[in-house]
């Protein structure tokens, strides 16, 4: 599985060159200082879905800043990880930590298939518990290596001064 870490665009380089490393941030709704981790989300085939908590991001910090992709491969010494909906994830990680990538993907790892993604809600698929994916979060609390790095996802171009 492929996760996507958003960061600003002036620690891109910083980041291809020493990796991710783990930061702390503090939820208003857990009294601890906060999970220290390398917050991360699914990456998908669906480029809305991908650029969602960029969006996200920019809205709730109200930073116009570029903000740049850094996707990596989710691999067995990340483990244990945080995974769920960002708003319980933080304030009670205790519920959503797994540790071993088999137990993560019984639970999630048919809501990131290409086939799941895009299925539609019907009748029969009420009653089957739902993932909103665009409240997904994965937290990984150790650094992630340069060398894992697959691509960066660049915002937009950046503007020279006079245009």
């Amino acid at each position: 599985m492929l996760l996507i870490h958003w960061t600003k665009h002036k620690n891109t380089t910083d980041i291809l060159k020493n990796g991710i490393r783990p930061r702390r941030r503090k939820s208003k709704y857990n009294s601890n200082e906060g999970i220290k981790g390398v917050w991360c989300y699914p990456y998908t085939r669906n480029k809305s879905l991908n650029n969602n908590w960029k969006s996200n991001l920019k809205v709730w910090r109200q930073d116009l800043t570029s903000y740049n992709g850094i996707v990596f491969k989710l691999e067995d010494s990340d483990f244990p990880i945080y995974a769920g909906e960002f708003a319980f994830v933080g304030a009670f990680p205790k519920k959503y930590i797994f540790q071993s990538k088999e137990a993560f993907l019984e639970v999630y790892g048919k809501d990131f298939s290409p086939k799941e993604l895009f299925f539609e809600r019907n009748e029969k698929t009420l009653s089957v518990p739902w993932l909103d994916h665009n409240d997904f979060e994965i937290i990984i609390p150790h650094r992630i290596d340069s060398s894992r790095i697959v691509k960066v996802i660049k915002d937009r171009k950046k503007l020279k001064k006079n245009e």
